[in-house]
């Protein structure tokens, strides 16, 4: 499962991809512009942290082959 995450600013979204870079989470797209990035599997402590830093934090089912449109 591929998610979202948001960040609320820049510094928050450099400490993100920081964070999942050190987690050795896949990071498939980063863009700084719009502060996302879409990620693989989060481990639960890798989510909380993100939680604490603001962000946001959606599936994206657009990569989801089980999902149903």
């Amino acid at each position: 499962m591929r998610y979202r995450v948001k960040a609320p600013d820049l510094p928050a979204y450099r400490d993100l991809l920081e964070l999942l870079n050190g987690r050795r989470v896949p990071v498939f797209v980063a863009s700084e512009k719009r502060r996302l990035l879409s990620v693989g599997d989060l481990p639960d402590e890798a989510r909380m942290e993100i939680a604490s830093k603001g962000a946001e934090i959606t599936p994206d089912f657009q990569y989801d082959l089980e999902a149903k449109i």
